[in-house]
C-alpha cells in the first residue's frame, strides 16, 4: 500500500503543462519548482509562503558541522542564525551548515519570499515570534549548479515535542499526490539524533528526493530541508552538509483498535457513494473514472474488491492512505478519494495537522483550513494553490470523519472558477 494521500493535482499539472525533463528555464523558481538549465518542473523543498520570488543571487555557501560553543538563548526569545562566509550557523538551534558553491538567496528575496519588509535582526526575530504553527518565515534558500536545493524555515508551535512536532508535518505532505514514499525517521548529526521527513516529489518522470531536518529549543522549531535529484546526490548532500548521516530505517507504527469496522465507497455509474462517511455525488459525462485495475495499482494492491480495499484501510495509519476513487475531465479538473486510519483524531485536528504539513513544500502556496457547507452541514476543508512552471493549480480537500478513519475528496482546476463551479456541480 503507497503511504501516500488521495490528490492527483500533480498528475493534472503534468498533463496540462506537458513538464517534462527537457523543459529548461533559470533562476531559482519560488515557491514552487526548481529549475536550471537542465531541469525544470520539480519542486524546491521547504515551506510554502505567500509571495512569489525572483532568480537567486550572490554566490555563498555551507553543511557541515554543529557549533563549537552553546546556543546563547537556551529556551528564550528567537535568536536568528547568521552567515560567515559560506558558513550559516545557529547557535540558537546548535547546528551549523556550510554551502560551498552554492548561490543564495539575497536579502531582498528571502524579505519578499516572507512577506516582511526586510531580513534585519529585529524583523526576521518578529516575524519568527508571530509565527505559529500555520506559518513559517525562511532564514535561507540556496540552490547548487546541479539544481540541488537547500532551505532552512523557522516557526513557533507551542506545546509540541520534536517527534510530534516531525510526524505532523510528515501528515500533511501526504495530503498532496506530489509526495511518495513519505517517511519520519533520525538521521544522525554530529553524534546526535535528529528527527528528519524523508519524502520523494514526483513531476512528470522527474523524481526529488527531500530530506528535512528537524530542531528544536523550547517552542520554537527549525526545519533544513535539503532536495536533490537521486537518491545516492540526496545522502551525498546529507553526508557533507550534515557529518555522520544515517541512512532512514522507515516507520515501524501500528494502527491501534477502532470502534467500527471499515466500509467502502461504490461506484454506480457515474455516482459515487459512501454510506460509511455519509455522502455522495455524481460525476457528468465529461470525466473519465479510472478502473479498479490502475486504482488498486496506486494503491499497490492486488485488487480493488470489497475485502481487498476494506482491509488496506483498516491496516492503514496516520502514514498511509488508500485511494477508493480517481477521476479527470475534459478540461484537465481532477478529483482523488483516499482514505485512513488515525487514532484518537478530531476531524479538525486531522485537517490542521495535514494542512501544517503541505506548507512544508514549496510546491504549494495560501494553504488554509476552512468549513464547505454540503448538503446543510459544515464540512472542515483545505485550501491550498499548487504551482508547476507558472502555471497555478487551484485544490480543495473536503474531509469526512468517522470514528478513526477518515477520507480526504480532493478537487483541483486550473481556475478559482472552474473550481468553485466543479465544486458546486459535484456537490450539488
Amino acid at each position: 500500500m503507497k503511504k501516500i494521500i488521495a490528490v492527483l493535482i500533480c498528475a493534472a499539472v503534468c498533463l496540462t503543462t506537458g513538464c517534462s525533463k527537457s523543459e529548461t528555464s533559470s533562476g531559482t523558481q519560488l515557491p514552487a519548482t526548481t529549475s536550471s538549465s537542465n531541469k525544470s518542473s520539480v519542486t524546491q523543498p521547504a515551506v510554502t509562503s505567500s509571495s512569489k520570488t525572483s532568480s537567486t543571487s550572490s554566490q555563498t555557501s555551507v553543511p557541515t558541522s554543529v557549533p563549537t560553543s552553546e546556543p546563547t538563548t537556551a529556551r528564550g526569545e528567537f535568536q536568528r542564525g547568521k552567515w560567515s562566509g559560506n558558513s550559516f550557523t545557529s547557535y540558537f538551534f546548535g547546528y551549523k551548515l556550510n554551502l560551498d558553491g552554492w548561490t543564495k538567496e539575497s536579502d531582498e528575496q528571502l524579505a519578499k519570499r516572507n512577506s516582511i519588509a526586510d531580513m534585519s535582526d529585529a524583523t526576521l526575530n518578529s516575524a519568527v515570534e508571530q509565527s505559529n504553527e500555520n506559518t513559517a518565515v525562511y532564514e535561507v534558500f540556496a540552490q547548487d549548479a546541479n539544481a540541488n536545493t537547500l532551505a532552512v524555515a523557522v516557526n513557533r508551535y507551542n506545546g509540541k515535542t520534536i517527534d510530534e512536532y516531525a510526524q505532523a508535518n510528515a501528515n500533511g505532505i501526504k495530503m498532496s499526490s506530489s509526495f511518495k514514499d513519505v517517511s519520519v525517521d533520525k538521521v544522525n548529526v554530529a553524534g546526535k539524533d535528529q528527527p528528519c521527513i524523508y519524502a520523494t516529489f514526483a513531476s512528470g518522470s522527474i523524481n526529488v528526493y527531500e530530506a528535512m531536518v528537524v530542531y528544536q529549543n523550547g517552542n520554537y522549531f527549525s526545519i533544513i530541508t535539503i532536495g536533490a535529484f537521486s537518491k545516492s546526490d540526496l545522502q551525498n548532500m546529507i553526508g557533507s552538509v550534515f557529518t555522520g548521516a544515517s541512512t532512514p530505517s522507515g516507520s515501524t507504527s501500528e494502527p491501534s483498535a477502532n470502534n467500527v469496522a471499515y466500509q467502502r465507497g461504490k461506484w454506480n455509474g457515474n455516482t459515487f457513494a459512501s454510506n460509511f462517511f455519509g455522502y455522495s455525488f455524481t460525476l457528468d459525462s465529461s470525466w473519465t473514472i479510472e478502473s479498479d485495475q490502475q486504482v488498486a495499482a496506486r494503491n499497490s494492491l492486488s485488487d480493488m474488491s470489497d475485502a481487498t480495499v476494506n482491509n488496506a484501510v483498516e491496516q492503514s495509519n496516520e502514514n498511509s492512505m488508500v485511494y477508493e476513487a480517481v477521476a479527470q475531465d475534459a478540461n484537465a479538473n481532477t478529483l482523488a478519494i483516499g482514505a485512513n486510519r488515525y487514532n484518537g483524531k478530531t476531524i479538525d485536528e486531522y485537517a490542521q495537522a495535514n494542512a501544517n504539513g503541505m506548507k512544508f513544500s514549496t510546491s504549494f502556496k495560501d494553504v488554509s483550513v476552512d468549513k464547505i457547507n454540503i448538503a446543510g452541514k459544515d464540512q472542515p476543508c483545505i485550501y491550498a494553490t499548487y504551482t508547476s512552471g507558472g502555471i497555478d493549480v487551484y485544490e480543495i480537500i473536503v474531509i469526512y470523519q468517522n470514528g478513526d478513519y477518515f477520507t480526504a475528496i480532493t478537487l483541483g482546476s486550473l481556475s478559482q472558477n472552474d473550481l468553485k463551479n466543479t465544486l458546486d456541480t459535484i456537490f450539488a
